[in-house]
């Protein structure tokens, strides 16, 4: 297992990433729809939602299913908003007093249904959480799940959260050395749309789900 991650491969990844895949399109363009903060309260955030996450690889939602989850995902907010953390938390703020709370939303989102036989699920549901606190959730997939050694559940969700939060800490050392801070560093690194959280969701997708090869870039101290 992955026991630290150093700001050259970070920046070779985010890089690779960047120049492999359209999902920054749809990430700025979803952003922008938003205006940089989801509200299930508005109807067209739902729908801004329901197309990202299509985009972003969520295949088996369904066009004519949308009003469903719509109606469904927008109880849940109203019901469970309460329950997220505070806009600005970031994910090194994370504690044993947050466990009950992510457990209750997690649970409840993954089982909201996207068609009659499949629910949001684990990967759909990381990634919604992430819409919301882009700063302290952050996505997963099955092939970064099975890197790990996590389940679906929020119990290993959580298991997850703690492990990138580690992973951020070693990162905000290396940032200090180099004379900036962790919150500058996606602009340091190109990626000004990406929190840091983001950051390390991006290098474990290109080098664990596309399972490739980052070329060295070599710029920062570690």
């Amino acid at each position: 297992m992955l026991k630290k991650l150093n700001l050259n491969d970070l920046l070779s990844g985010c890089k690779l990433y960047g120049e492999e895949t359209d999902y920054d399109k749809s990430y700025i363009d979803f952003l922008n729809t938003i205006n940089h903060s989801l509200d299930l309260r508005n109807r067209g955030h739902i729908k801004a939602l329901y197309d990202w996450l299509k985009s972003w690889g969520c295949i088996h939602f369904m066009d004519n299913y949308c009003s469903k989850f719509s109606d469904d995902i927008y109880i849940w907010y109203k019901k469970y908003e309460k329950f997220l953390p505070y806009k600005d938390k970031k994910l090194l703020d994370f504690n044993s007093a947050d466990y009950s709370a992510i457990c209750l939303v997690y649970e409840f989102l993954s089982n909201i249904k996207v068609s009659h036989s499949k629910s949001l699920g684990p990967t759909c549901t990381a990634k919604t959480l992430f819409a919301f606190r882009p700063d302290f959730f952050i996505p997963w997939d099955n092939d970064i799940r099975k890197e790990f050694h996590c389940g679906n559940s929020a119990f290993h969700y959580i298991k997850y959260l703690n492990f990138i939060k580690d992973i951020l800490y070693e990162i905000e050392n290396q940032c200090k050395k180099n004379g900036f801070s962790l919150i500058e560093l996606p602009v340091k690194i190109g990626r000004p749309f990406s929190t840091p959280t983001k950051l390390i969701d991006e290098y474990f997708w290109i080098t664990i789900t596309k399972d490739k090869t980052p070329q060295k870039i070599n710029i920062f101290l570690v």
